[in-house]
């Protein structure tokens, strides 16, 4: 994806708490250029939206809340982006696929700087873990070739030869 159709170095798309807005306040105060929808936005607008910035935010809902959003992770990744977490301390799959940061050490604005300087690396790097994640899946659990038998049988599909 080039940079031609980028206008804001961070974006934030999702339901509006007191913590995310606190946290939204000190980026904007330190000079990133931010997008932030404050309303709910459709899959093709946020798509739209995560390719207009270098880097995708997950925050919080509030502050001891410790989780990844899957969904936010792989709709940047399918946009050719990285998601930079704020804050969390997901140890799931996913966390390999979305750089975290400790908001607690006093430098993290200058960390998220540095992710900004170096998005198309990020990405490059979340998206070489999340290939790797599927593969490992894969191999280990295979895939539900009979789940889909199933559901052509449930669904009347008839099986083409």
């Amino acid at each position: 994806e080039t940079s031609s159709k980028i206008t804001n170095e961070l974006l934030f798309t999702g339901f509006m708490t007191d913590y995310r807005s606190s946290i939204i306040s000190q980026l904007k105060e330190s000079s990133f250029t931010l997008a932030c929808p404050q309303k709910f936005v459709s899959r093709k607008n946020r798509d739209t939206m995560n390719r207009s910035a270098k880097l995708v935010l997950n925050i919080p809902q509030r502050k001891d809340w410790r989780w990844l959003s899957l969904m936010r992770v792989v709709a940047a990744l399918r946009c050719g982006r990285a998601t930079v977490s704020l804050g969390t301390k997901d140890n799931s799959q996913i966390a390999a696929c979305c750089h975290q940061l400790d908001i607690s050490d006093q430098r993290w604005l200058d960390e998220i700087k540095g992710s900004v300087n170096n998005w198309t690396s990020l990405y490059k790097t979340a998206y070489d873990n999340y290939m790797l994640m599927a593969e490992n899946f894969e191999r280990s659990r295979g895939f539900p070739h009979d789940m889909f038998e199933f559901w052509a049988i449930t669904d009347h599909l008839a099986k083409k030869i």
